[in-house]
């Protein structure tokens, strides 16, 4: 996709993703975020990196899920090295990676099985609808604690036509609006972000 693209001002939020009255201007990463320069096991501060990636997209979509909260203590562990030598899954919670994306994530969301992608359709301020939305695959990863599929997931960036059927998630009240069926161009990111646009983009 030509180098690391943001979006600014697609969410309100505060520094852990909720909303914020306070119009705080955010950004987000089509790509991985930046490299941290952090004194320890380069191949666990990937992971860390990776996870902290992930739960911030979950709590996007889902404010009140537990699994960002435990993937953000899971990755805290890595970043001191304690969970390189014994790999335990986040597996056991009232979820697991073969069931959370599709039956407690997509709940009340947008589930595009064929894609493997799990979202939310946004009403910014403006009027305008977006998606955004994330790789199944990659959360099962990061719920297993698979280092290596965390740390190399890679997909292949894509532009699609696609329709867009939900009821749209209000940035102003943080309330779900009418519901819509919308045409929109469909960027999937090689960190397995996927954002929606209407129109031109």
């Amino acid at each position: 996709m030509g180098g690391r693209i943001s979006v600014e001002s697609v969410v309100r939020c505060s520094w852990n993703g909720w909303p914020d009255d306070r119009g705080i201007r955010t950004k987000c990463w089509l790509l991985d975020p930046p490299t941290e320069q952090l004194e320890g096991n380069p191949s666990d501060i990937k992971v860390a990196i990776r996870l902290e990636y992930v739960a911030s997209i979950v709590a996007m979509l889902a404010p009140n899920a537990k699994l960002p909260r435990a993937l953000r203590d899971r990755a805290a562990l890595w970043r001191e090295g304690a969970v390189s030598k014994e790999i335990e899954s986040l597996e056991g919670h009232p979820y697991t990676g073969e069931n959370y994306v599709d039956a407690y994530l997509a709940k009340s969301k947008i589930w595009m099985a064929e894609r493997d992608v799990v979202g939310q359709l946004y009403l910014g301020e403006s009027g305008r609808v977006f998606f955004l939305g994330l790789r199944g695959d990659l959360v099962r990863a990061a719920i297993k604690q698979d280092p290596e599929a965390i740390v190399k997931a890679r997909y292949k960036s894509s532009v699609e036509q696609a329709h867009v059927s939900g009821e749209p998630m209000r940035l102003d009240r943080w309330k779900k609006s009418s519901h819509l069926n919308v045409a929109m161009t469909l960027y999937t990111a090689s960190s397995g972000v996927v954002i929606g646009l209407t129109g031109n983009g």
